[in-house]
């Protein structure tokens, strides 16, 4: 995963010629930011039962709340790279457990815990499609608004899972394995400078999945119903941030 964001980021080097200085004084470059947002986790995997019988748990996400910092960097004009590191905590479960006998459905907690996240991303400016991009801060560009698509790498270390009371029982999980987890994705962005200042505002969203690795390695004790399974980390992210660029 580390070798393929290095490849990545000497492509856009190699590939995007800088701008002259000459064309954009006063451009500011670099951007140290902070955002706060959510995980909208998908892709759900089953705890079947180990006798073959109805009742398959949902593994589901509760929620997945994050903090990001990061530094950003214009390669040239309508070209971003930014590296981050997000602390994201979760709480997944399972959704409609049929529970023996009466066949009723319940909704139990798995776990609770943290992971850390770095994340590589690369974003065009749509001021791309124009005859004459200019960085986003500088007296050259008109418009405060940005609108941008990223591509994006990262590299998920799950930590600190507790696992609940619930969990144990109904489920009979024993333990938790953690791992580290490789995703990709893309998504838009939205950024609005504020006034004359270096700082912006913005908003983005994008879609990342899994390409390699367990994060969690569910398993459970030898008189449980249930067999282990593993959960990974992908979905919807959404972001709220502030920049200072300099």
């Amino acid at each position: 995963m580390q070798r393929a964001s290095l490849a990545l980021f000497a492509l856009v080097v190699l590939i995007v010629p800088g701008a002259q200085a000459g064309d954009h004084q006063g451009a500011k470059r670099f951007a140290i930011n902070v955002a706060i947002g959510s995980f909208d986790e998908q892709g759900s995997d089953l705890m079947r039962r180990k006798d073959g019988e109805p009742g398959n748990p949902i593994i589901g996400w509760k929620g997945s709340d994050q903090v990001a910092a990061g530094l950003a960097y214009d390669l040239s004009p309508g070209l971003t790279i930014d590296l981050s590191y997000a602390r994201l905590d979760y709480d997944f479960g399972t959704d409609f457990v049929m529970t023996e006998p009466g066949g009723e459905f319940v909704s139990t907690q798995i776990a609770t815990g943290g992971m850390d996240e770095y994340r590589l991303t690369v974003m065009f400016d749509m001021d791309l499609l124009g005859d004459r991009p200019t960085y986003y801060v500088s007296p050259q560009r008109k418009s405060k608004w940005r609108f941008g698509v990223f591509a994006a790498a990262a590299f998920t270390q799950a930590r600190d899972v507790e696992i609940a009371d619930q969990g144990r029982e109904l489920l009979g999980i024993e333990n938790i394995d953690t791992g580290d987890q490789g995703s990709v994705g893309f998504g838009a962005q939205m950024n609005y400078r504020l006034g004359r200042s270096p700082c912006t505002i913005g908003a983005d969203v994008g879609w990342m999945w899994r390409v390699n690795g367990d994060l969690f390695t569910v398993n459970t004790t030898p008189e449980s119903p249930y067999s282990g399974t593993t959960v990974s980390h992908q979905g919807l992210n959404f972001l709220i941030g502030f920049a200072y660029h300099f």
